[in-house]
């Protein structure tokens, strides 16, 4: 598949307008049904994109312009940024801007004629970033014999039904991850035998061999890690290729557990170390950290997006997620401290990131660039804005939710729920006015107060982080109601006319009234913080540094064996090797999987 492109008019609309940095190429992805390939294109230079793919018959073929801007306008819809056209004529070329209204204004709807910056009028006049494309050729199927090479790989130069229990013995020991007997495959090898047995000119032994495979990989052998079968070498390559690459074990990790390369600390870590730098374990190195900080519901209750504009029109909780994962892959790829995670003093941003933390200096792109902080607030874990964003409500912030989550996701603490036989009642808080107000109504009902005095103080420090991850100096209460979206539209319309005037926006007495944010509270039987930057001191005390720790191995166990181990003897021997590294994620990783609680069938 060859297709000729090239990237037009980036950076002739400013960035601020259309939300794509002038920093980031013009890209082009090619869809190719449930695959895509991404390219970056030159500009204003055509260049040939060639593909030499694998795709099945019928399948939809679609071009896009991947990008998270040029939705900045209106309700993000692409049609709202027609009106940039409008706006650039304007300033650049008033002349043409005159031509082009007098020619369309006379044909357009009475509603929108009395609007010379609606975006109908200047559909055929925009000219923003976009992949321009000059033509596409697809030649195929491309075949350098008859039968294709990898058929006669898998079925023979002439395969026969006959020969069915012979063809798919192979391919039945690589799919089940162990030794296959032929009598096993009996089954398989009738309903092939029947299957050719079909009248129909389609029934040839070809097709009732594919019969025969999807049949295998029906079967729940391919479908399910059952313990039951194999040898304990069979089951532990399959445990490790599942736990780092997520698919079925490769031949040479299946020998290196069956001939014992595989039985020592020394040899695992080794392993294990390989297949990172290898790339082979970049399953891990994302479904892991997902699974762990349950970052795919960061938009359960996503940022209102009226009052959090940016987030919605820029995709930044995808930009929120890429910042944990290229964080934790820094620290696995530099086998750096387990403890790394919290007490870094350092991120990966991007431009619109640095936007929210409220960073400057930043390159204008959407590369994720490291960043070190300077005053305790942020870094690590607990200052990122998947973890802020995920632990807020649509348009406030929740010290419980904050709370609960760094003591179950980091501390290893589960909060005891409340009794089965208190009557769980909404605090009566029309008077309060801020979040340690609303929660002090809890404090002070004797069936709460017990919990809240545990919890609470682990989610104040937050408080000077809204809903988006953003700082905060203080609450904004409304004084006034908010007025309905096309009234806030017409205001967005003032403001622009305003500005363009060099006047000041429009007072918006919805908006604010400021009560400052008190971030401060006592840990339970602990010391007092006064804001995040002590909170974090407090969280890096050896003992926690040692919950944390322990808290990770749990939680490495629980994704590989799908249950939280409960041998307390067994963590510990985990965590005595895992010291003797210094607490290394790599080694700590490895301590796991060469541990009793992932070698052995049953998690404990």
């Amino acid at each position: 598949m060859t297709i000729r492109a090239t990237g037009k008019d980036r950076g002739l609309y400013d960035s601020s307008e259309t939300g794509i940095h002038d920093g980031d190429p013009i890209r082009l992805a090619v869809h190719l049904g449930d695959r895509r390939r991404v390219f970056d294109l030159p500009d204003e230079i055509p260049v040939e994109v060639e593909l030499d793919e694998w795709i099945a018959e019928g399948t939809r073929l679609e071009l896009s312009y991947p990008t998270d801007g040029l939705r900045f306008r209106g309700n993000t819809n692409f049609k709202f940024q027609f009106s940039i056209a409008h706006d650039h004529i304007l300033k650049t070329d008033p002349e043409r801007h005159a031509a082009i209204l007098l020619d369309r204004l006379p044909k357009a709807p009475q509603r929108t004629a009395v609007n010379p910056r609606h975006w109908s009028h200047w559909t055929e006049q925009w000219e923003g970033p976009r992949p321009r494309l000059f033509g596409a050729e697809i030649e195929g199927p491309l075949f350098d014999s008859w039968p294709p090479k990898r058929q006669i790989a898998l079925l023979g130069q002439s395969p026969s039904a006959d020969d069915a229990t012979s063809i798919l013995l192979p391919i039945a020991r690589r799919a089940w991850r162990r030794n296959v007997d032929a009598a096993e495959l009996e089954p398989f090898a009738r309903m092939v035998a029947a299957r050719e047995a079909e009248p129909g000119p389609g029934n040839t032994a070809v097709e009732a061999l594919k019969e025969g495979i999807v049949g295998v990989l029906a079967s729940p052998s391919f479908l399910l890690v059952n313990r039951g079968q194999g040898t304990a070498a069979d089951r532990f390559a399959t445990k490790l290729s599942y736990f780092l690459r997520g698919t079925i074990p490769e031949q040479r990790l299946r020998r290196a557990a069956q001939s014992g390369d595989l039985a020592t600390l020394d040899s695992v870590r080794a392993e294990v170390s390989r297949q990172l730098v290898a790339g082979a374990a970049d399953e891990f190195l994302r479904e892991f950290p997902m699974a762990w900080l349950e970052l795919d519901r960061i938009n359960f209750m996503a940022p209102d997006p009226e009052r959090y504009p940016l987030y919605t029109r820029k995709s930044l909780s995808e930009d929120m997620v890429s910042e944990v994962l290229r964080f934790f892959r820094h620290v696995v790829e530099n086998n750096l401290p387990v403890t790394e995670l919290l007490a870094a003093d350092y991120t990966f941003l991007n431009a619109d990131l640095a936007q929210v933390y409220g960073v400057d200096g930043i390159p204008q792109d959407s590369r994720l660039r490291k960043h070190t902080f300077t005053d305790g607030s942020r870094g690590g874990l607990l200052g990122m804005g998947a973890f802020l964003t995920l632990t807020a409500d649509t348009l406030s912030t929740s010290p419980i939710h904050r709370a609960v989550f760094v003591l179950e996701k980091f501390l290893g603490i589960h909060p005891a729920p409340p009794p089965p036989n208190v009557e769980i009642t909404e605090p009566d808080i029309r008077q309060a006015k801020t979040v340690k107000e609303v929660l002090a109504t809890h404090v002070a009902d004797p069936s709460c107060a017990s919990c809240h005095q545990a919890i609470d103080p682990y989610g104040y420090a937050f408080e000077n982080f809204g809903p988006t991850g953003a700082w905060r100096d203080a609450y904004s209460a409304h004084i006034a109601p908010r007025p309905p979206r096309q009234q806030l539209l017409e205001f967005e319309e003032r403001d622009r006319l305003r500005v363009a005037q060099e006047l000041p926006p429009a007072d918006r007495p919805w908006e604010l009234a400021p009560i400052p944010v008190d971030a401060s509270a006592k840990f339970p039987n602990g010391p007092e913080y006064g804001d995040i930057a002590d909170y974090r001191e407090h969280l890096l005390s050896p003992e926690n540094r040692e919950r944390f720790v322990r808290c990770f191995i749990k939680k490495l166990l629980t994704y590989a064996n799908g249950a939280e181990p409960s041998s307390s003897t067994s963590l510990d021997r985990i965590f005595e090797r895992s010291a003797r590294s210094g607490h290394r994620i790599v080694d700590t990783i490895a301590a796991v999987v060469d541990s009793s609680l992932f070698r052995d069938d049953l998690p404990q």
